[in-house]
């Protein structure tokens, strides 16, 4: 596939965007992409609604074409994008779902579908899902308006009558036949395998829509060899602007010739499942897929009480995955264990809040008061310097960053109580900051502009019109100008405003400091302990002499892939 000149401009364009929302954008793994052979990526998790698309999109080196939901494709902004990068349009069966007639309730013992005023004869056809209470049903059979057969179902579910929606069955068989074509010509295909975009730290069970392509074109053609490449979307906080993420391409792997033939043969549901499995391995290995939001922070806490010094993002990604596996051995095999470290690790942070400090923010401790407060003068001086430059953009942007604020929020509220897969609805907080933008700053900007063209209008009337409407479109060029020195500027002053409050600690009481800092070498100590006798072959690599010295326990060094794959 060539990319053409409208893909190269809006893939710079998402790159420019990307830039701006991340402070620090990494990528690893680049090399397992294939140059030439017919690929599928799957990429997980979708926790950023259209700005984990525009991620991938951007950054990725070889040209793809990507199935996007047709809903999006309705959005003016993200429909045109779409139609220049050739995106694949797909109806999704949860975007077309309606609410039924009547009440159900589910009879476990029966495996049916119980209704009341309902009318299934005319709304409801075998295939079709019915969604009650969160939960979905897959419908084999209708009997009539109040009964329907379904697959069984082991979860309980309140033998009570309730509201439901009808999730209808869609044929997709041109858009596989579409996708097998591109695969022949030996392109690329990118998707979320999701198939919806979530706040959750674990990600959502696979669709079967991309093993079908590929065991589709497969058993197609028995020359071709489609790989499926993980990749994997890491945030910090996904939800945050100028936060850090890494982009993750996993090994590539072939499709089984034994999936290809069940599937060839007619044994399609054993062999998608069968391909569903391995790529859920894949994508497991490139991702931190925590069971939940506590464990997550935990194990985040665990990973900065065992890494001594301050890594880069990419490396503390990795140890994440890592502790993700470790903690879920250590819960099999001694779960008293396990819960004993993480309350030591709770009441540490526990700690930590009460000062009202962070755990990267403990070292700044390590110093005399007479040091601290020339270190606290410095910083609280390049403060009032930075205020003092940001304040003008900051005033120009303030009904900017109000409004992307206040449409984020409801979106977020909306999006939320429509989704069964949301938490908080974080996931799309970033998106509704981005697209209202396109079109508000714009707007702010000539607004502002028209002010200052009022005021030359008032006080420059020796000015010519043309000098005034010159100047006019300078004060419109400048704005923008403005608002990227704001976000630099920015970095560094949150950089700065971090220090404050440690070195204040150290100046007014330096005996909770002491303290504090040797809580933290007696649980770091504790979690090394902890990590090794579990994991006894793991020493990340460390330049620090004391980390060094609780290390020396471990007599073999070996990569972080080794570790993970000692878990398996």
């Amino acid at each position: 596939m060539e990319s053409s000149i409208g893909y190269k401009a809006v893939q710079t364009l998402f790159q420019f965007t990307c830039h701006l929302l991340f402070r620090e954008l990494k990528i690893t793994g680049a090399h397992h992409i294939p140059t030439t052979e017919p690929c599928i990526f799957i990429v997980a998790p979708h926790s950023n609604q259209f700005i984990d698309p525009c991620l991938f999109m951007g950054m990725c080196p070889r040209p793809t074409y990507a199935i996007m939901a047709a809903s999006a494709c309705r959005l003016s902004l993200v429909g045109q994008f779409g139609k220049i990068l050739n995106a694949i349009p797909v109806v999704r069966p949860q975007d077309v779902m309606s609410l039924g007639s009547g009440q159900i309730r589910y009879n476990q013992k029966e495996n049916q579908i119980e209704g009341k005023g309902t009318q299934f004869l005319s709304e409801v056809h075998v295939r079709d899902s019915i969604v009650v209470q969160n939960k979905s049903y897959h419908v084999v059979q209708v009997t009539s308006n109040t009964i329907l057969q379904v697959l069984h179902v082991n979860e309980e579910q309140e033998d009570i009558f309730a509201d439901y929606q009808i999730m209808p069955y869609i044929n997709q068989s041109n858009i596989y036949e579409g996708v097998h074509n591109h695969l022949n010509q030996h392109h690329a295909i990118a998707l979320f395998p999701e198939g919806a975009s979530h706040d959750q730290t674990e990600i959502l069970p696979l669709r079967a829509g991309f093993a079908v392509m590929a065991l589709g074109a497969a058993a197609k053609n028995a020359k071709l060899d489609v790989k499926l490449v993980p990749v994997g979307l890491n945030y910090s906080h996904p939800e945050r602007f100028r936060s850090k993420v890494v982009i993750s391409y996993g090994q590539p792997f072939s499709l089984d010739p034994i999936e290809v033939e069940q599937y060839r043969l007619g044994d399609r549901k054993h062999a998608v499942n069968r391909l569903l499995e391995r790529s859920d391995q894949a994508l497991k290995r490139v991702i931190v897929n925590a069971p939940n939001h506590q464990t997550l922070t935990i194990i985040r806490a665990a990973r900065r009480l065992y890494l001594s010094k301050r890594n880069s993002f990419e490396q503390a990604v990795e140890t994440d995955r890592c502790f993700v596996q470790l903690w879920a051995k250590v819960k099999q095999k001694n779960p008293a264990r396990l819960d004993a470290i993480e309350k030591q690790i709770e009441l540490y942070q526990d700690s930590l809040h009460f000062l009202g400090i962070k755990d990267d923010q403990v070292d700044k401790l390590n110093t005399t008061p007479v040091k601290a407060v020339i270190q606290l003068t410095v910083c609280v001086i390049q403060l009032i310097l930075l205020a003092g430059l940001c304040t003008p953009a900051f005033i120009l942007n303030l009904p900017l960053i109000w409004i992307l604020k206040t449409i984020s929020k409801r979106k977020q509220k909306e999006l939320l109580a429509s989704s069964r897969f949301r938490i908080t609805g974080k996931d799309v907080v970033s998106t509704w900051r981005v697209i209202p933008a396109v079109f508000i700053a714009p707007i702010v900007y000539s607004v502002h502009a028209l002010c200052y063209l009022s005021v030359l209008y008032n006080y420059r009337n020796h000015w010519s019109l043309k000098v005034k409407l010159i100047q006019t479109g300078y004060a419109w060029l400048i704005q923008p100008v403005l608002s990227y020195l704001l976000i630099r500027f920015s970095d560094k002053g949150i950089y700065l405003y971090r220090f404050v409050r440690p070195l204040y600690l150290a100046i007014s009481n330096p005996r909770v400091g002491n303290l504090i800092q040797t809580k933290r070498q007696k649980l770091s100590e504790e979690i090394t302990k902890f990590v090794h006798e579990y994991s006894p072959e793991l020493e990340f690599l460390s330049t620090d002499s004391k980390h060094q010295q609780r290390l020396k326990t471990t007599k073999k060094k070996v990569d972080l892939r080794v570790f993970c794959k000692s878990l398996l």
